[in-house]
């Protein structure tokens, strides 16, 4: 599309819900504003730019995946470990120590894109 066929305002109209329902049947697979601008326009309607189309998550399996994170003894685990080292009957070497808190940190990673791919508010 050339800089001088770019869309460059927007045109709003309010439709009853058959209107709207009426145009996105006579559209087809052609989004609303394509179909408008060919109905207009005719031959001369400026192409649609292609659509990039983002996968949507499958926020079922996504869910299920931040529930068996929950579910885990992972942060029991940890606890325990941490507690372990506090008392002195866990020795831990700086590789140990770095290797356990870049652990911790992928988990926190993990769980936070996974509540964010499922539009969930973290404390």
């Amino acid at each position: 599309m050339t800089e001088k066929n770019k869309p460059s305002s927007v045109l709003s109209l309010r439709l009853t819900r058959d209107e709207r329902a009426r145009l996105e049947h006579e559209a087809g697979h052609q989004t609303l504003s394509a179909y408008a601008r060919s109905v207009l326009f005719g031959a001369d309607a400026a192409k649609p730019r292609p659509r990039t189309r983002r996968s949507a998550p499958d926020e079922k399996l996504l869910a299920q995946i931040l529930g068996q994170m929950g579910q885990s003894a992972l942060a029991q685990s940890l606890a325990t470990l941490a507690q372990a080292v506090r008392l002195g009957s866990l020795p831990i070497t700086p590789e140990t120590e770095t290797a356990m808190r870049k652990a911790c940190a992928d988990i926190a990673v993990i769980k936070s894109v996974l509540m964010k791919a499922l539009h969930i508010k973290e404390h």
